[in-house]
């Protein structure tokens, strides 16, 4: 309670729901596999296309938790965190909860790196993105 809703893979989320959720959202978790595959394709999450999770950080001016296989971006550093498993997970959100100040200050860091750059400014610092 007070963390999270949880929206299944299998539902179509409405955009504007998804808005407010963010909006209203104190931080982005990201639970994301190496692997992602669509049509045929796989996609190498953190080699070969990003976590769409940063992209909401930067867009809703969130701090992130991303699993500890994702690099943090350097502008990002001091509102995205790793996590390294379940227990690592679980022990950051409850440090979040009982103490309000440290999610207060991780809010403030992301609002002043989101200032800092944009999406394709976060592209351009991936290591597989070749600029147009």
């Amino acid at each position: 309670p007070g963390i999270a809703i949880y929206a299944a893979s299998n539902v179509n989320l409405d955009p504007d729901l998804f808005r407010k959720e963010m909006e209203t959202a104190d931080i982005v978790l990201s639970t994301s596999g190496t692997e992602f595959k669509d049509n045929g394709t796989t996609e190498y999450i953190g080699k070969t296309k990003p976590t769409g999770a940063i992209y909401d950080m930067v867009t809703f001016r969130l701090p992130g938790l991303i699993p500890s296989h994702f690099e943090i971006l350097e502008k990002l550093k001091g509102s995205v965190f790793n996590y390294s498993n379940f227990e690592d997970l679980k022990n950051t959100l409850l440090e979040l909860l009982e103490n309000r100040e440290l999610l207060i200050r991780w809010k403030n860091k992301a609002k002043e790196n989101s200032r800092n750059f944009t999406a394709a400014e976060v592209r351009s610092e991936l290591p597989f993105f070749t600029p147009q």
